[in-house]
């Protein structure tokens, strides 16, 4: 079966790009089959709907018996997403998936006897994978030569597996605290279910600040310190500077020698729309 790709060549303002002394990107537009999307590289638009769809197995499963499994099982498809559309490396795709096979054992010995330690320890390995994803995601959205929609696509991801590791950090520290007779991780009295965290997690996060949940130990207003912190650093220079980037060159790339674009490069939506310059 042959599959017919519509190539469209764009140029994004050559004219404006000259005056301002930037090299403005010629990028191809390429139709990716359903294969290309599941099985191909750099499918961060995909990600970002099994990301949500995490998100909300996060918020709406409160179990302490089945929580654990059936929060791993969706997070387990977008940790194999995320290393396989980034090309993750060898050791690191062997220590994601020992990391995954202990936490999906340990959500099981939860669901055979329901147990605060054990459901920490399965929390804090699945903030283990979610951290491993973010670094390899990362690592693979600054390789990029040219800014496109699956670029900052990526950028976004890893901001909501930020948002989703201290939901899950947050979850396992409300367990072992519950099971070493600890004091509570919110100081308004609960008793809180997992929306709760993940709630708290991304106002944290976007630093919104709503004030109706707040840490009550040292170590949580550590955490959520650390996670506001992280939150706006990430947003005012990685996106910002992706987004003012958007259709042109990686500045650390821009000497690279030049390669023929993957499919999986789609480009943003053109400035200026020209005709094929190679006809025939």
């Amino acid at each position: 079966m042959l599959t017919v790709k519509k190539v469209l060549t764009l140029r994004l303002g050559v004219s404006t790009s000259c005056s301002l002394g930037i090299e403005m990107a010629k990028i191809e537009i390429r139709d990716r089959t359903p294969r290309d999307i599941l099985l191909g590289q750099d499918s961060y638009i995909l990600l970002f709907f099994l990301l949500i769809i995490d998100y909300l197995s996060l918020s709406l499963i409160d179990s302490l018996r089945w929580g654990g499994l059936l929060h791993i099982v969706p997070i387990s498809v977008s940790v194999v997403l995320g290393m396989h559309t980034s090309v993750a490396k060898r050791g690191t795709i062997q220590i994601a998936g020992v990391v995954l096979g202990i936490a999906i054992l340990a959500a099981v010995i939860q669901v055979i006897n329901p147990d605060h330690r054990v459901g920490s320890v399965a929390f804090f390995l699945v903030a283990i994978l979610l951290i491993i994803t973010s670094l390899t995601i990362m690592r693979r959205v600054l390789r990029h030569r040219f800014v496109n929609i699956e670029t900052l696509f990526g950028a976004l991801d890893v901001y909501i597996l930020i948002g989703l590791f201290f939901s899950t950090i947050f979850i396992g520290m409300s367990y072992a605290s519950a099971n070493h007779h600890g004091g509570p991780f919110f100081a308004q009295p609960g008793p809180h279910n997992a929306s709760d965290y993940v709630y708290f997690s991304f106002i944290v996060l976007t630093t919104v600040g709503f004030g109706d949940l707040t840490p009550y130990t040292e170590a949580a207003r550590s955490v959520v310190v650390l996670e506001a912190l992280i939150g706006q650093i990430f947003l005012v220079t990685l996106v910002a500077r992706l987004v003012t980037l958007f259709g042109m060159k990686m500045p650390h790339l821009a000497a690279a020698e030049e390669e023929p674009l993957p499919p999986s490069e789609i480009s943003p939506d053109p400035f200026r729309l020209d005709e094929d310059p190679d006809p025939e």
